[in-house]
């Protein structure tokens, strides 16, 4: 795997004609004695303003991803996180730090510490890729908010130490983000607004002044974007349920424009909206935008938006070829009744199963109903 990984950047590094910066022995020497994954991070950077797209960017992070995994570290004795891995597995010596057993992509910024600047930035990372970039202050914070959230406290303690937070550090938008949402629980709704207006609208103060959505875009793949990019959803959710929904569809398109990659779901939220706005064409052009998705809102969706706009023969032969994809979800629209399955857990959602059909019906099930021949028409058509 060793030998295959340093091919790999050996590839990269002449690619992007980086060899006069860059050599694999540069990049060992790198992680072998990294402090943390932002060292490897700060690597990757070498190559942001020649990458063109984000599945480019994805494709070496990955790349960086196996050579922190797979290479020597020094904190570790000169194993690599994977062999130290393994060794625990097999009941030797003890676990290894944290930030060594957690894959690259699955680390939140809790996890990583920054060397480099010295306040909040916004970087260039790709040719249309932007990232925010955080002080070491910011990351002490997080440590703060992550006990926070652990720790015991009352609801009044809760609240004073998140708005403390977000005085001493404005670009904390994790806290932004939970203080909103406690506001919101308890029904302090004018104040959760403000705060979400306030905290987005601070967050695109560091956007360049040709900065296009759409054309520019903040992927989830950059881990310090993913504070930002949870709070906008937040804010659009809020937006949605508690303002107006109309109002909520440029939040939802723009957060797809600047991620389309969409690690958060906003895809499946956005097509129910524009079912609740009667905009059945949108359904059918937001699934051509992701021909290849599987989530019920986006499958099932589009056969309902054909339904609506009278294109049964079209909807007939999404169902012939989405046939053993959609099975369950028909079966629970075509149920008397609605029972939620034991096995619902709010953090995860299993594919192609009851939880999965039940939480389908709850959102989109109601267009269904109120769709004059489409319950009618699966019965007809589904077998």
């Amino acid at each position: 795997m060793i030998k295959k990984i340093e091919k790999q950047l050996e590839g990269l590094i002449k690619k992007y004609k980086l060899e006069k910066k860059l050599s694999v022995g540069k990049i060992k020497k790198i992680v072998y004695n990294a402090k943390g994954a932002r060292d490897i991070i700060e690597t990757i950077k070498f190559f942001g303003p020649k990458v063109s797209d984000l599945d480019e960017l994805n494709s070496l992070t990955a790349v960086f991803m196996a050579a922190w995994n797979y290479f020597p570290h020094k904190d570790l004795g000169g194993m690599s996180p994977n062999e130290k891995a393994e060794q625990f597995k097999k009941g030797k010596g003890t676990p290894a730090p944290k930030s060594s057993f957690t894959p690259l992509e699955k680390m939140s910024p809790l996890t990583i510490r920054p060397h480099g600047p010295t306040e909040v930035g916004f970087v260039r990372i790709g040719k249309n890729e932007w990232g925010f970039e955080f002080p070491r202050e910011y990351f002490e914070y997080f440590d703060k908010l992550d006990e926070l959230e652990t720790s015991d406290v009352s609801a009044g303690q809760y609240e004073k130490k998140l708005q403390s937070f977000i005085r001493k550090m404005p670009e904390l938008f994790d806290a932004a983000r939970l203080l909103a949402e406690f506001y919101t629980f308890n029904g302090q709704l004018k104040l959760a607004g403000e705060i979400f207006q306030s905290s987005t609208g601070m967050a695109r103060t560091y956007f360049p002044e040709n900065f296009k959505a759409g054309r520019d875009r903040i992927p989830w793949a950059w881990v310090d974007n993913r504070p930002f990019l949870r709070l906008f959803l937040s804010h659009a959710m809020f937006v949605e349920r508690h303002q107006k929904a109309s109002k909520a569809r440029p939040l939802y398109e723009e957060i797809l424009l600047l991620n389309p990659g969409d690690n958060q779901g906003v895809r499946s939220l956005l097509s129910t909206l524009y079912f609740k706005l009667g905009l059945a064409e949108e359904v059918l052009a937001l699934g051509k935008k992701y021909p290849k998705d599987l989530s019920p809102e986006i499958i099932m969706g589009r056969i309902l938006a054909f339904i609506k706009l009278g294109k049964e023969k079209e909807a007939l032969a999404r169902i012939k070829k989405d046939k053993r994809w959609i099975k369950h979800l028909v079966i629970e629209l075509l149920k008397a009744s609605h029972v939620k399955p034991e096995n619902c857990r709010p953090d995860r959602v299993t594919l192609g199963g009851e939880d999965e059909a039940y939480y389908y019906w709850e959102d989109q099930g109601a267009f269904w109903q109120a769709t004059r021949g489409a319950i009618e028409f699966l019965k007809k058509n589904f077998r």
